[in-house]
């Protein structure tokens, strides 16, 4: 997830939002091929993927651009090789920290939360580790969730101008994140 932040950090370069779409407006829920999950965004994200050899193989972060008149939204996630298993924990502080680096903010609240996925006839459920944190830069808000799902790191971004009110899309945005059955995953071969 380390790339993705590389990403994130010319994307945010880029500046503020710039296309207009009403907050009230009914979002579309958005499910990237070989996601697993689905998330609810404002318009048609832009893509960006990006293979990168490392120490632990290569791997592939994912990320998906949204923007409206007072926010852009990011969502993302990582395909680390295989045999690659990162401590979970390290993994979302990780993701967490250098993203504050690299807009040069400052983190005002953190907390751990989690994601619970239901799965089978029975109804089983699996609780997968996240972390959420908003922070702040001189010109922008930041709020972000890192979940952790098997070893795969998921992390959503929203950042509006500072000083401003949070925007009412980003309530929506995080809460509208969910897995996919995990039952269709297996059967469609995705597993873990």
């Amino acid at each position: 997830m380390r790339k993705m932040m590389f990403a994130l950090v010319l994307w945010l370069a880029a500046g503020l939002p710039s296309s207009a779409l009403a907050q009230s407006q009914e979002w579309p829920e958005f499910s990237p091929t070989g996601s697993r999950c689905f998330v609810k965004m404002p318009t048609k994200p832009e893509e960006k993927s990006e293979t990168t050899d490392s120490k632990h193989g290569k791997y592939t972060t994912h990320l998906f651009i949204a923007r409206t008149d007072v926010a852009t939204y990011l969502f993302g996630w990582v395909d680390y090789a295989p045999d690659y298993h990162p401590d979970k924990q390290a993994e979302m502080e990780a993701n967490r920290d250098n993203l504050l680096k690299n807009v040069q903010a400052k983190l005002t609240s953190n907390r751990k939360i989690s994601l619970t996925e239901e799965y089978g006839v029975r109804k089983m459920s699996l609780v997968h580790p996240g972390i959420e944190f908003t922070a702040e830069s001189p010109s922008r808000m930041i709020r972000s969730r890192v979940y952790m799902v098997d070893y795969r790191p998921y992390q959503l971004v929203a950042v509006w101008e500072s000083g401003k009110e949070e925007p009412p899309g980003v309530a929506l945005f995080f809460s509208s994140f969910r897995l996919e059955h995990r039952k269709s995953r297996e059967t469609s071969g995705a597993g873990k």
